[in-house]
């Protein structure tokens, strides 16, 4: 019971320093390079180049739009320059972009608890909705997608919160132009991630590359 006390306070204390905006249920624009229509409304909140998409708060539930990420940049803000943070290259392969979400997620969230966030222990990059606190972390199913018009690649997440929840997720990206765009959908396993999985799948099909 302790825990999801401190979970719930962890979820009020970020929801309530990000400012959110309603995304209604049509076409809208995602950063510089595509469309996408969701079938339901969203809370939106936009940190740098990470456009966050939530429901029931980025703990439970989150769809993060990465887009437009430049050769030598960070997956994740951390404010600074760090030489240890994997940086993206832009003519990675798809298990090179694969092997850098996974190293980039590992080198800040591990020491991620959402009872340190609440007691406001948390370095401010862990913190942020557009991260993922994951203490472990599983990929698999690897495989080619349509990114829209563009060829892209699809892979899976099974993660441990730093709280002990079990969390799932979907990533579907592309590379284009050098720049690498990235949709992140993680939840809460049980009854959160089933109950938007087939939103987010819809999101997904309805990539639209701009002309």
């Amino acid at each position: 019971m302790k825990r999801y006390f401190w979970l719930c306070v962890a979820v009020l204390s970020i929801t309530a320093c990000a400012h959110y905006t309603l995304v209604q249920p049509q076409r809208r624009t995602v950063g510089d390079l595509y469309t996408v229509e969701p079938q339901r409304p969203w809370n939106r909140s936009l940190e740098g180049k990470v456009e966050v998409w939530t429901v029931d708060g980025p703990l439970l539930d989150a769809v993060r739009f990465i887009s437009g990420l430049e050769d030598g940049q960070t997956l994740i803000d951390v404010g600074g320059k760090d030489p240890k943070m994997p940086r993206f290259r832009a003519h990675m392969t798809a298990t090179e972009v694969l092997e850098f979400f996974v190293g980039s997620v590992r080198s800040i969230a591990g020491d991620t608890d959402t009872a340190m966030i609440a007691r406001g222990w948390v370095p401010s990059a862990g913190v942020r909705a557009a991260n993922i606190n994951a203490s472990t972390l599983e990929v698999t199913n690897l495989r080619p997608a349509r990114f829209g018009e563009l060829s892209g690649f699809r892979f899976n997440i099974d993660f441990l919160s730093r709280e002990g929840l079990e969390r799932a997720g979907m990533v579907i990206g592309t590379i284009h132009e050098e720049k690498l765009y990235l949709i992140v959908y993680t939840a809460v396993r049980e009854y959160y991630f089933p109950r938007y999985k087939g939103d987010v799948e819809q999101i997904f099909a309805s990539i639209r590359v701009k002309s």
